[in-house]
């Protein structure tokens, strides 16, 4: 569990969450959150109902993940700062015991159970995870030195229970990741430089702590490619739905249609059960079928 205090010291470092969206490999955040983040520009992030399961799991996951592994002593949310960069701060939510003084990390993950599982997970005992948890994974092995061989991945997955995976310590994604994080540091968060050419996502928007008054130039160029960009979305969403509404009406009162390559349009009811919404029965038009579609691009 995060306490406001830690939350207070990841503010002055770059953490093994962060070295992901640093990288640009992480469908969570970009350069622009964790420098706005660092910059102390946002209001703090206070977690949503996948990250408060996480939090809340979190240790039952280790617990178990050490009796998979077959290791005997833990100790639980270590910080661990780089030796030569103790501006590279990785906290573990518990390192595991191996022989000879060394040490593995744990990083226990929650996945597809507020949303869809990605494929990303594959096979237990393999490395098989999600980029950015591969990426987190050796930024905390980079910070424990040698003395961290690998590290162990114990997740509850939507759909499969739980899992546990192995990320082995590699060297050249080690001596990859450290210029970027180090040039990041120094150029963005110290220096203060916004990151270039980054978009602010929309949820770091919402925090953003805004300046009375305050009245900064933006280019011409920024905002007309925004017009355009509005104007082709528009275009392309009427377009797809005028084309949904004569599939509709090609299918009249029917439920299916078939295409002579073999292919289906089905609009079958479909029924929501009553979670955080009213049930209620409605339609949704899919198409299915191997066929390849005999219209050629222009």
């Amino acid at each position: 569990m995060i306490t406001e205090l830690e939350r207070q010291a990841r503010m002055s470092c770059i953490g093994s969450s962060d070295a992901a969206a640093v990288l640009g490999l992480s469908p969570y955040q970009n350069q622009y959150s964790v420098w706005a983040e660092k910059r102390g520009m946002t209001e703090p992030f206070r977690g949503n109902e996948a990250t408060d399961l996480g939090e809340q799991l979190e240790d039952s996951l280790v617990q178990w993940s050490l009796t998979q592994a077959a290791i005997a002593g833990v100790e639980h949310d270590v910080r661990l700062l780089h030796p030569e960069y103790p501006f590279l701060a990785a906290n573990l939510d518990a390192r595991g015991q191996l022989p000879e003084g060394r040490f593995c990390s744990i990083e226990a993950k929650t996945a597809g159970l507020t949303g869809p599982l990605s494929d990303e997970w594959g096979e237990e005992w393999t490395d098989q995870i999600p980029m950015h948890y591969s990426v987190q994974c050796h930024f905390q092995m980079m910070c424990g030195g040698p003395d961290y061989p690998f590290a162990l991945v114990p997740a509850l997955l939507g759909g499969r229970g739980r899992c546990i995976f192995k990320v082995e310590r590699n060297e050249e994604t080690i001596r990859l990741m450290l210029p970027k994080l180090l040039e990041f540091y120094q150029k963005n968060v110290v220096g203060g430089v916004a990151p270039v050419n980054v978009p602010c996502p929309p949820e770091i928007a919402k925090r953003m702590r805004r300046q009375p008054n305050k009245i900064v130039t933006v280019s011409d160029g920024l905002l007309e490619a925004w017009e355009h960009a509005k104007l082709e979305a528009k275009i392309a969403t009427d377009a797809a739905d005028e084309a949904k509404g004569l599939v509709l009406a090609a299918l009249g009162d029917a439920e299916c249609g078939e295409t002579a390559d073999g292919r289906k349009v089905t609009y079958y009811e479909t029924s929501r059960k009553s979670y955080v919404v009213a049930e209620c029965s409605y339609r949704t038009l899919r198409l299915a079928g191997t066929g390849t579609s005999k219209r050629k691009a222009k």
